[in-house]
């Protein structure tokens, strides 16, 4: 039995999205500024309508954040550019969740590409042997588009998706799909994260680059220069570089030796539940990605992240009596090291010659990380 959920009576569009979720199978568009409460509607309509649900975003720290998948990794998409007719690599178990799925949540849509749309599309029709849109599935975008806008790259990426779609921008709603159908509108108005009025229509303002010279004067009388008495002070940085060279600026003022920490010490978690959370945390701050992705070319670009990471994760596990558990029964001697007693020095060298003489079994072990396959030791 589904729980029940009480909708705000005085937020008509709130009413109409819940109708559209719970008593018919269109797509939609639902948008909004932040605070209007997107996220915490659907999490509320999922539990209490009797559906079943996906939730998919474009990327990894999205995807945690909205309790999903990413788009990649569950639909099997390549990173370049879809052309069309470009087909996911879907799994057998992707499928079948497919087939008993309703409704498809794509959250912070502003982010996804219009190539992306029309691929996800393509793949769904194949999959689901329907030529209506998305394969009969309804489909919720979810996004403001004053936020985040696609990534393209300069030069033939840009220029190849110029000659696809005949635009300058690529946001999701310029995909062939969506202009075959009639894509509902939902915006969400009454902002429940602050009550500040006039706070609030300073932020529209900004929002929609209509700044007044009198809301300048007002946000202006917040900024000041910290000081020694206002002790640690944290920076917001719109760059990695700034917020890089700030970090080790600070660091260079300590008066103490360098000590070496792994992040399984720092980030001791208390419960063996936990290890989910860090490693998806740990491979997105590595930059890893989508199950899709080359991960053989990411490796030799980036391997000494990977390989910190790979060490901090075994280090975490042992202190939580996990191990990595093989998807078959395939000689995996490289999954059987990380498991083991090894010591750390002895380890990390058999990493370096994998990556040398055996990437394949690298590219095995980060993929079964990747997709949380642990047990206890007690179980083994």
């Amino acid at each position: 039995m589904k729980e029940t959920f009480e909708l705000d009576p005085q937020n008509r569009q709130q009413m109409v999205a819940y109708e559209l979720i719970a008593n018919t199978n269109s797509s939609f568009f639902l948008t909004g500024r932040a605070g209007t409460g997107k996220t915490t509607f659907l999490r509320k309509v999922q539990r209490m309508v009797d559906k079943q649900f996906i939730t998919l975003a474009p990327t990894g720290v999205a995807a945690i954040l909205a309790g999903g998948d990413t788009i990649h990794s569950f639909f099997g998409l390549p990173m370049d550019v879809c052309t069309p007719g470009t087909m996911g690599k879907m799994s057998e178990a992707r499928i079948q969740t497919l087939l008993h799925t309703d409704t498809i949540i794509i959250d912070e849509v502003s982010m996804v590409r219009c190539d992306i749309i029309d691929a996800i599309d393509y793949t769904m029709r194949k999959t689901l042997r329907s030529m209506q849109p998305f394969g009969g599935k309804q489909v919720i975008f979810v996004g403001d588009m004053f936020q985040l806008p696609p990534v393209v790259k300069q030069g033939a990426e840009r220029e190849l998706m110029h000659d696809l779609y005949h635009t300058d921008d690529f946001f999701f709603y310029k995909a062939d799909v969506i202009k075959r159908m009639r894509l509902v509108k939902i915006e969400f108005q009454k902002v429940y994260r602050q009550e500040d009025e006039a706070f609030l229509r300073i932020l529209e303002n900004v929002r929609l680059n209509k700044t007044t010279p009198e809301n300048l004067m007002h946000l202006n009388e917040r900024v000041c220069q910290p000081t020694k008495e206002d002790g640690m002070v944290i920076t917001l940085a719109s760059l990695n570089r700034t917020a890089d060279g700030i970090n080790q600026k600070q660091l260079a003022e300590i008066e103490a030796d360098a000590v070496n920490v792994l992040m399984g010490d720092v980030f001791d978690m208390s419960t063996p539940d936990a290890k989910v959370l860090y490693s998806i945390a740990m491979l997105n701050e590595l930059h890893i990605g989508d199950p899709g992705l080359n991960l053989m070319q990411e490796l030799i670009k980036a391997w000494p992240k990977y390989n910190k990471g790979i060490l901090s994760l075994r280090h975490l596990m042992k202190r939580k009596g996990l191990v990595l558990v093989k998807t078959s029964d395939d000689p995996r001697e490289l999954v059987d090291d990380f498991n083991s007693d090894m010591p750390e020095e002895e380890f990390s060298q058999k990493l370096v010659t994998a990556r040398e003489k055996a990437p394949k079994a690298v590219e095995y072990l980060l993929r079964l990380i990747k997709k949380q396959v642990f047990k206890s030791e007690s179980t083994t």
